[in-house]
């Protein structure tokens, strides 16, 4: 197999964002030094004025793609794959989270915290994808049949459009890194869950993708406790 991003993009960007300290027992120095310091450095940057900093597309293509390939290397099947690519966007969603309410206006003191499954999941159809790739997500569903299953589906997802999957790879959905960033928002959420990525194509977006959310069960009868303690 051998994945590689494509690299005949048009100059875009979507938003996108990442830092050790090391305390001892240090010997006392008569002389001061002068502490340089480096402007461009991030870490000397506000929070707040990096809301409107856009990574270029072409970058984030590429750094996708080189994760994609650096995972096939260390898996054996498709399953494993996903399964990876998932974890790895389940770190990323935790640390979004954390970088969406600390850019908040009052930062993360004043951040609200959802209670309810549904309104995180709104936050994150419309906050997290904006934040993401500048743009809420098209569709926000919840199952008829299990009211634990809530499915968002993205017509024309990032990820997919620079990946050339061989045949025999086909099968493979690199969206579940995707799934695994809104499993991770869950998660940091206290919401826990098990959040899948599903290729259903549409005519005119052959890369359609649906997000499969199945909460705990106990996430139900917690909210079926709260709606009872409001009477």
């Amino acid at each position: 197999m051998s994945f590689r991003h494509n690299p005949s993009l048009s100059a875009s960007s979507v938003p996108f964002s990442v830092g050790h300290s090391h305390t001892s027992s240090l010997p006392t120095f008569k002389e001061k030094l002068p502490v340089k310091n480096v402007k461009g450095e991030i870490l000397n940057k506000n929070l707040h004025r990096l809301k409107s900093t856009e990574v270029s597309l072409n970058s984030f293509s590429f750094l996708f793609g080189e994760l994609v390939h650096y995972t096939e290397g260390r898996v054996t099947n498709i399953q494993d794959f996903e399964s990876r690519l998932n974890a790895v966007g389940k770190r990323v969603g935790i640390k979004s989270l954390e970088l969406i309410a600390g850019r908040n206006k009052g930062g993360l003191l004043t951040a609200k915290r959802q209670i309810y499954a549904q309104d995180s999941l709104a936050y994150i159809t419309t906050n997290l994808w904006t934040f993401m790739f500048g743009r809420p997500i098209d569709t926000f569903e919840r199952s008829t049949e299990d009211q634990d299953e809530y499915m968002l589906s993205d017509n024309e997802p990032v990820l997919s459009q620079f990946l050339s999957l061989p045949k025999e790879s086909a099968q493979l959905n690199a969206n579940a890194f995707l799934a695994g960033v809104i499993e991770g928002v869950l998660t940091a959420g206290q919401f826990p869950c098990r959040v899948t990525a599903h290729s259903m194509p549409l005519v005119g977006f052959p890369s359609r993708t649906t997000f499969l959310i199945k909460l705990y069960s106990s996430i139900l009868e917690r909210e079926a406790i709260m709606a009872n303690q409001k009477y």
